[in-house]
């Protein structure tokens, strides 16, 4: 699975508001923003342009003075690679945070018969 570079709280909602939409400009980001966050045109642009950096969106030249920003990767895409991350990082991967809430006794018999099916499923239909 593909790493991606984390996001910070700010990042997190500029990529969300463009994955919503599907695209976005500064102005539409600071239209979606006011009242909520006290954010200038430059700090919108700073943010769009270091995702860019970090290959989280696509520029899109419109005209000389247009630009829109596209997803370079989808959220679930995303959330699949920092999930990933999160558990090599904290677990040593799944079959180790899994045993931590089994030896813990976080996780209760049902829900382990669940998992259990559910990895059954996914392996019957490959």
């Amino acid at each position: 699975m593909k790493e991606y570079p984390s996001l910070s709280s700010n990042d997190k909602v500029i990529m969300d508001l463009v994955w919503e939409d599907g695209e976005a400009s500064t102005a539409s980001i600071l239209e979606k923003l006011e009242g909520s966050e006290n954010w200038t045109r430059h700090t919108v642009k700073t943010y769009l342009l270091r995702l860019e950096e970090k290959k989280l969106l696509q520029k899109v030249q419109i005209s000389a003075r247009k630009i829109k920003f596209l997803p370079a990767i989808s959220k679930e895409e995303y959330l699949a690679g920092d999930a990933s991350q999160y558990l090599n990082s904290h677990f040593k991967g799944l079959k180790h945070m899994v045993a931590s809430f089994v030896d813990n006794e976080m996780i209760s018999d049902e829900e382990l018969d669940d998992l259990e099916k559910y990895i059954r499923e996914i392996k019957d239909n490959r």
